[in-house]
């Protein structure tokens, strides 16, 4: 009997750690920073633009591809974006519309905090002018500074943040500088199974 305890007890064991490794990847797999290969699809849609038109409207789909280098120390992440920007025209009321690859951007993170239930990075970013038409992007090159944080001290809650910023500094002379930053809070709720 008490052998049969044993071995009950031992796969309860075994099923537990599994049930817990298994949350811990559920939630690593939404760390921007983790050290491994991904790629996502992330879509924006902003139905209404600050101080335009009421028939004004933005919609990005990003196309992002992440890859440790240095056993996890390092990590390059691209993104593309792929923009639908329309605008109305004012004199003539007539809606135009301007759809294609907007301005591709890197960083190179440096994860100084690299543990399963935190990891913060910090490291150089670049936007690079390959908008294929001028509503779709800067027409200048951009260099900065972008730094994330993800803490998953929770299987079911996990939140963290990127903050980036970066200005202008070579480009079409025709165009505006730029100089912006940006912070992006983000908050994770695992509902179980992968879903979250």
């Amino acid at each position: 009997m008490k052998k049969i305890i044993l071995f009950v007890g031992g796969i309860l064991a075994v099923g537990l750690l599994h049930a817990q490794d298994k949350a811990t990847s559920y939630a690593q797999a939404n760390n921007p920073l983790a050290n491994s290969i991904a790629l996502n699809f992330q879509n924006n849609y902003v139905p209404k633009l600050t101080n335009a038109p009421d028939e004004a409207y933005l919609n990005t789909t990003w196309i992002r591809y992440a890859q440790p280098f240095a056993k996890g120390k390092l990590l390059l992440r691209v993104s593309v974006p792929f923009s639908t920007v329309s605008i109305p025209n004012l004199a003539t009321g007539i809606v135009n519309t301007e759809n294609g690859l907007g301005d591709m951007n890197a960083f190179l993170s440096y994860n100084f905090v690299s543990k399963p239930t935190a990891t913060m990075g910090v490291g150089p970013m670049v936007t690079a002018p390959t908008a294929a038409e001028n509503l779709l992007g800067s027409g200048k090159w951009q260099g900065g500074l972008a730094f994330v944080a993800f803490i998953a001290k929770s299987p079911v809650f996990q939140f963290g943040g990127l903050a980036t910023w970066q200005a202008s500094f070579a480009g079409d002379k025709n165009r505006p500088s730029t100089n912006f930053g940006a912070i992006q809070p983000f908050y994770f709720w695992q509902l179980g199974k992968g879903t979250y």
